[in-house]
């Protein structure tokens, strides 16, 4: 498995494996790979990765910070769905531009 680079293109010496897991799964919810609203296993992740589930964990916790998927107690992990003041602050940025 080739590891993914980070956004900026830039190829570092070495990614750690919770960056690794970072790149790919955001990668995957931005090309839609992994739909919206679409729930996450970190077990499933992990054998899909081939890593151990302390890198997910720590992958999928700064895609939370970053807004792109949402942890419940009891209910888990799943990919953010955008609500409607959301994606008009998105149209007005886009129009801005």
């Amino acid at each position: 498995m080739a590891q993914p680079v980070p956004p900026s293109g830039e190829t570092p010496e070495r990614v750690s494996l919770s960056e690794s897991a970072y790149y790919t799964v955001r990668q995957r919810i931005l090309k839609g790979e992994i739909p919206l609203g679409a729930p996450l296993s970190r077990r499933k992740l992990a054998a899909e990765l081939g890593m151990s589930l302390l890198p997910v964990s720590e992958a999928l916790q700064a895609l939370e910070s970053d807004g792109l998927v949402e942890s419940r107690p009891r209910v888990g992990t799943r990919v953010s769905l955008p609500d409607a003041e959301q994606i008009r602050e998105r149209y007005q940025v886009r129009e801005a531009l």
